[in-house]
């Protein structure tokens, strides 16, 4: 296939910077966003298990509401010692 772009460079997106970027992410911060998205997701399945009256999916949810706030403190912790 023959490229008329000089580099990786597309429409003026850089798409080698933009994977070197998410490469850069420190662990505190990537850890923080996983725990933020579990938590969303469990309280999203403990609502719709108290709406449609699931014991179960609502222990599930609080359970991975639980383990996300674990895993933000874990990246408090990362971050206070520079990892």
């Amino acid at each position: 296939m023959i490229s008329v772009f000089k580099s990786d460079q597309h429409l003026g997106i850089d798409f080698h910077r933009l994977h070197t970027k998410e490469s850069l992410m420190k662990e505190s911060t990537k850890d923080g966003i996983k725990g933020k998205s579990k938590v969303v997701k469990g309280k999203v399945k403990a609502i719709a298990g108290r709406a449609t009256k699931n014991p179960e999916l609502e222990a599930e949810g609080q359970a991975q509401e639980a383990v996300g706030r674990i895993q933000q403190k874990v990246g408090q912790v990362k971050k206070v010692f520079g990892k």
